[in-house]
């Protein structure tokens, strides 16, 4: 495994340290590189460590393109290093394009960091197009970056959402993962998630009460060509809502086994609450199974669920005020 951690030395730089540990916990190699952003502006979104000990890690800057705009530049930066190498090397990720969601895993089979997501596309209904990079670790010399549009695409079934209720188009569906195909291809997990606020005034108190409402919607899956370009799409729809509680109960966990991808989610944020599964195969076929047996009533926790075995997710829960550890098994 690996550990990362930043150090902010400066106003204008911080330095990243990282350590790849072994199942034995003995450490095994340790680097680190600075990066000249401020810690208002920079953030790490994500890292991931191969099977040989090469590590990537991705981040976001973020900077106003004057001051006193709404405005935001916003740019995506790649650190990758082999293993043995006692450097990172630096690598621009968005170019000429819009990014509004990324991710990176390591695709052991071709020695590939890839990464997957979005990038704004004003004149597509979804309002996003597919961004697809990857970096050979035999040579850590280039990225390569693929782009295509949405709705060229026939065998994409995805509903552009600019004219629904929430305003909400692809670009507003955060990358929750990806999944690495063996032929060089992913499958961009994605989800709905915005908060909505207002206020209004309490005559018994005398004074406005602000409220944030946290939806958290339907999920979308994608699996991409290793050129870019979309191979199937699907859909899990739902919709949850809750108030002031940072969705804690929204959301969903997923599971990842050779035949399919599983994903499970609180189906009624309330005591009528059922758990339900729905299963994605790798032709996007998806299956919305009915709500676990004997789950009415059981709040699960999802973004805290962990896959621990090829069938089986641990999900912290609650159920009349009592709280459990939930395994399940499929």
């Amino acid at each position: 495994m690996a550990i990362v951690m930043r150090e902010f030395t400066s106003d204008e730089s911080q330095t990243v340290f990282t350590s790849v540990i072994d199942t034995a916990f003995a450490e095994v190699e340790q680097k680190n590189v600075i990066i000249p952003f401020s810690q208002k502006t920079f953030d790490l979104t994500g890292f991931s460590l191969s099977d040989k000990n090469d590590l990537v890690m991705l981040g976001v800057n973020s900077e106003k393109i004057k001051a006193l705009s709404s405005k935001r530049k916003t740019e995506y930066y790649v650190y990758s290093s082999k293993t043995g190498q006692v450097t990172f090397k630096e690598f621009k990720v968005s170019g000429d394009k819009m990014i509004t969601g990324l991710a990176v895993a390591f695709d052991n089979i071709n020695n590939l960091a890839v990464l997957a997501g979005f990038f704004s596309e004003r004149e597509s209904s979804t309002g996003a197009g597919i961004f697809y990079a990857s970096i050979d670790l035999n040579s850590n010399d280039e990225l390569k970056v693929k782009t295509s549009g949405i709705d060229s695409q026939k065998n994409v079934r995805l509903r552009g959402e600019r004219n629904t209720y929430s305003g909400m188009s692809l670009v507003g569906y955060p990358i929750e993962r990806i999944v690495l195909r063996n032929d060089g291809g992913a499958v961009i997990v994605a989800e709905a998630a915005y908060t909505t606020e207002y206020s209004y005034y309490d005559s018994f108190s005398q004074s406005f009460t602000r409220r944030l409402e946290y939806h958290f919607d339907n999920i979308v899956v994608i699996s991409i060509n290793s050129d870019g370009s979309v191979d199937w799409s699907t859909i899990v729809e739902k919709e949850q809502v809750s108030m002031d509680d940072n969705g804690i109960f929204s959301s969903f966990c997923s599971m990842l086994n050779s035949e399919k991808l599983i994903v499970v989610y609180n189906d009624d944020i309330s005591k009528r609450n059922n758990v339900i599964p729905a299963s994605i195969d790798n032709k996007g076929a998806l299956i919305k199974s009915r709500p676990f047996a004997g789950s009415e009533g059981l709040l699960l926790l999802p973004r805290s669920g962990k896959q621990v075995s090829e069938n089986s997710i641990v999900v912290p829960a609650y159920k009349k005020r009592n709280q459990f550890l939930v395994q399940i098994t499929f």
